[in-house]
């Protein structure tokens, strides 16, 4: 899938969004010429944030594609980019990112954690042995991505179900992203 075309306008290609206020305000702020500035933004928030985006998996992405300016600028667009993602991604998607997240995060929590078996330190702390809690969660997170591979393959049925059914549609009349 192509996301992005850097000879297409975001605003040709999604020129339904302009219905919705606050992104018709932002375009309206826009007076770059065709409103290019606000366009190559948004194309960015879609590669940064749409599930099917080759920049999707890369953990530093905002920062390639905003640079240290990254938390200002988000946070100043909040809004819009709120609207954007709730438009063009189902939340499934988003509830699957969400949980993509969550496992990445427990992965690192673990390769932070050693074993120990139980002993004091010679400043007298007392480290209690962790073995069978680690051990537990290892186990445990097999588990949950055994859990996020079915749900996955079934947002990959829904969508491609949904692929199917509009390939007859026009561009109008489905959303290509």
């Amino acid at each position: 899938m192509r996301l992005y075309d850097e000879k297409v306008n975001f605003w040709a290609a999604c020129p339904q969004l302009l219905l919705v206020n606050d992104i018709k305000d932002y375009w309206r702020k826009d007076k770059s010429r065709d409103h290019k500035e606000s366009s190559d933004f948004l194309w960015k928030i879609v590669l940064c944030y749409h599930p099917e985006s080759d920049l999707y998996n890369i953990s530093t992405k905002e920062l390639h594609c905003f640079g240290d300016k990254f938390d200002s600028v988000i946070e100043s667009n909040k809004n819009v980019i709120d609207i954007l993602r709730d438009a063009l991604i189902p939340q499934e998607l988003k509830s699957l990112d969400e949980w993509n997240k969550k496992m990445k995060d427990r992965d690192t929590f673990l390769t932070q954690q050693t074993y120990t078996f139980g002993y004091i330190d010679d400043e007298g702390r007392e480290y209690k042995d962790n073995t069978k809690s680690l051990d537990e969660m290892l186990a445990r997170t097999s588990k949950l991505y055994d859990n996020l591979k079915l749900v996955k393959e079934e947002v990959e049925k829904m969508n491609s179900k949904v692929a199917v059914e509009s390939k007859s549609k026009g561009w109008g009349d489905r959303n290509d992203f």
